[in-house]
């Protein structure tokens, strides 16, 4: 197995011998991510269950309670609620915005005692393999955000109308650099080029936004 690093980021590469082959893209320059797709995409998704008023002043766990009052508790399995309408978007340079975000179709948010849990499975056209994400934690009334972390990183979700905002930082992902490849057979030289530059990018820095409208 191989590491890619980046700081303290990192994921491990199952099949090493694919390293060099799959990260032989010409270079790009990282930068946070604009939600500007991820906001046009989810205009319609539904009406906000509270307000930014509502968010500043609330306060402790009453806070967190009032702002998620339309989340379920966890049961026997934490994921078992999903969302209508969740996006994941990677940080890219412009011209590879339009192949960044990705539908998800299994995000879930529900209460554990006083704490938010949050979870889903990554796009597989970022790792090449189904993989199930978790975070969980407090709301913090200083900040307005959710403050969550699990085996596989941190999230920091902003409970803002109409929809959440959780940027995350990666650690710990497992890459199948063969499947990559396989999905990206199908697709159009152009596209299949594209995606690859943007399962790099998340690659090399596993970062990025979770936008979900909250029922």
């Amino acid at each position: 197995m191989d590491h890619s690093r980046h700081g303290s980021h990192y994921v491990t590469i199952e099949d090493a011998n694919m390293t060099h082959h799959a990260l032989h893209t010409s270079p790009i320059i990282r930068r946070r991510c604009s939600l500007a797709l991820a906001a046009v995409l989810l205009v319609a998704c539904g009406e906000p269950f509270t307000t930014q008023d509502n968010v500043g002043s609330a306060t402790g766990a009453a806070g967190a309670a009032a702002i998620g009052a339309s989340l379920p508790a966890c049961g026997s399995d934490p994921f078992d609620t999903h969302l209508n309408v969740a996006l994941y978007s990677v940080p890219v340079p412009t011209e590879l915005e339009a192949y960044a975000t990705f539908p998800i179709d299994n995000a879930s948010f529900c209460w554990a005692d006083d704490e938010l849990v949050l979870g889903y499975s990554l796009p597989k056209l970022l790792t090449g393999k189904s993989q199930h994400v978790s975070f969980q934690g407090g709301y913090n009334p200083d900040t307005g955000n959710f403050e969550m972390s699990g085996q596989n990183g941190t999230a920091v979700c902003t409970p803002t109308a109409p929809t959440w905002h959780c940027a995350e930082t990666f650690i710990g992902l497992k890459v199948n650099l063969q499947k990559l490849h396989k999905l990206l057979e199908g697709l159009p030289p152009n596209e299949a080029q594209a995606r690859l530059e943007v399962a790099n990018t998340f690659i090399g820095d596993p970062i990025g936004t979770l936008a979900a409208t909250v029922p």
